[in-house]
Formats: C-alpha cells, structure tokens, sequence
C-alpha cells in the first residue's frame, strides 16, 4: 500500500481521525513517486489514505489525485493500481475518466457512505444524500460498466429508526454493490455524536448489523453465481494451508477486505496471475481450478 495523505478536514460527528491526526495533509508528489519506484516490481500499488479524492487540495492548491495516478502509472514496476478511500463527494468526471481510460487502473472503487438515508446522514455530516449516492453509482457504470463498487455503512447511529434501517436495505438491494463493510456505531468520546441524545443499545445495532449483512450476502450471493462455470482472471497471494489450496482475488476484491478465489494448480507464484475456472461460489468466496490442473488431474 501507498499512504498519499494524512488526517482529515470531513469533520463526521462520529470520527476522532481530524482530533488524532490533524488536518488534511498530502504528501509530496515527488516523494511518493520515489517511494513507489523504490517498492520494486508490483503486481498491485493500493492508494490509501483518511481521504485519497482530495489528494493536493492543501499542498498545491488544486485537486492532484487523477495526476497522482498518472505519474504512478508511468512507472513500469508497477502493474495496476487499485483506488481506496474515494469520498462521493469528490468523484467527477475526471476521475471516472481515468479510471475508465487508464489501463493500469484496477476497475474497482472503494467509496465510503456510511448511510442512505438524508436525515442520517446530515446529522453525520456527510455531504453526500440518496440521491447523489445513486446519481454517482449511475455515472460510474454508465462510464465503466464492469466496475467494482466497495462501500462501508454505519448501523445504529444515534436516533436511526427501523423505518431508516429498512430503507437502508432497499438501498442497498437498488445500489447492488459488489463488497460492502457494515459496522455498528461506536460511541467514541469527544465527538459530535457521541453527545447525541437517542444513543440505541447495543443489542440493536448488532441485530441491524447482522441484518444488513443478510441482505448484502444475497447480492454478492447473485453476483458470484454468475462466474461458475466461466473463466477469470485471479492474481495469486499465496496458499492456504488449511485449504490445501492456493488463495487470490479477482479485480473485483481488494486484500484483506473482500472475497477470495481459492483455487487448485499445478503450481503458482504469488504476485503472478492465473486464469482459473470456477466451479463453485458461496455469498463471499469462489472456488475453482486452472486448466493445466484440471488437465492433470483426468
């Protein structure tokens, strides 16, 4: 992973990151292009920071992040670049250009919106609203239609009424994202929200958080059905031992965070892509084998 930035200005009422870290501070361009170059031949650079869409705004006095990533791109040891922490309100049209255009850029985008619903997300403070979270999922797929949208949301903010969590649900099921986090609201103190009256019980938030994920295993359930049987294209990270099988991702699932592909093959390399044929999927993972192993294997 690259950190481009540090800290925050976004100011959500249930985040201390702006009180720990401190104000939105990018890294010079120079310097990551040089710590990249110095990482050695790289199947996958990660971007990562509090906020990676307003990389620059502080430090040149414009938004840079599209011309961040084209100045990674232009280094050959790295192989593709894959996007995290893009916040909705700062996604235009060049970004979505870039990441439509660029050949090194995976097609996958990690967009953090923490709710659906407009009054929620106001006493958040999240400039985004259902409509413009919709809107913008619209134009990135009318732009990339083969793109991966990852989202994080928040269950049992402070006042959220099971009328706002169920219409979380439709949201969810309209918006059909490819990975999603769902966490329940943690009350930190020194926080807007954490002065809030209408704190829910913990008890709640978990059932609303376990709701949420049976809605969103349906759609990746669906999702992933339709590899069976097809061919994709998975970059190796290595082996599970207690699977006694080799473990990847396909461009669709970023590390640590989204599903694997676990696969049997005569041998690979972590680092080295494969094309593996699926034979199996669940709501989160996918299974399958390479040809030479299949081959091997009659």
């Amino acid at each position: 992973m690259l950190k481009i930035a540090d800290g925050c200005n976004n100011h959500c009422t249930y985040c201390l990151i702006p009180k720990i870290r401190g104000k939105y501070r990018s890294y010079p361009m120079e310097k990551l292009v040089a710590e990249a170059q110095a990482l050695g031949d790289l199947s996958e650079l990660i971007l990562v920071a509090q906020d990676t869409t307003r990389y620059g705004e502080d430090l040149y006095g414009k938004n840079c992040f599209v011309e961040l990533i084209r100045r990674l791109s232009a280094l050959e040891n790295i192989g593709s670049i894959r996007l995290l922490y893009c916040y909705p309100d700062v996604i235009g049209d060049e970004l979505i250009e870039e990441i439509a255009t660029n050949p090194k850029v995976v097609k996958y985008i990690d967009i953090p919106l923490q709710h659906s619903e407009d009054r929620v997300l106001k006493l958040m403070n999240r400039k985004g609203s259902r409509e413009s979270y919709l809107a913008l999922l619209h134009k990135l797929r009318a732009r990339v239609p083969q793109i991966a949208v990852r989202s994080t949301f928040i269950a049992g903010f402070p006042t959220e009424t099971e009328e706002e969590v169920s219409a979380l649900g439709d949201f969810l099921r309209e918006a059909r994202l490819t990975n999603c986090g769902f966490f329940a609201y943690s009350r930190e103190p020194d926080t807007t929200a954490y002065r809030l009256k209408g704190q829910i019980p913990s008890r709640i938030k978990q059932k609303r958080v376990r709701a949420l994920y049976r809605i969103q295993e349906e759609i990746s359930a669906a999702f992933l059905k339709q590899f069976v049987g097809k061919e994709v294209e998975v970059l190796c990270d290595g082996i599970d031992y207690d699977r006694k099988c080799f473990v990847g991702r396909t461009w669709w699932s970023a590390p640590d965070i989204d599903g694997k592909v676990y696969f049997h093959a005569s041998e690979a390399e972590q680092g080295e892509r494969y094309i593996v044929k699926i034979t199996r999927a669940d709501s989160y993972d996918l299974f399958g084998a390479t040809e030479e192993y299949n081959e091997s294997s009659q």
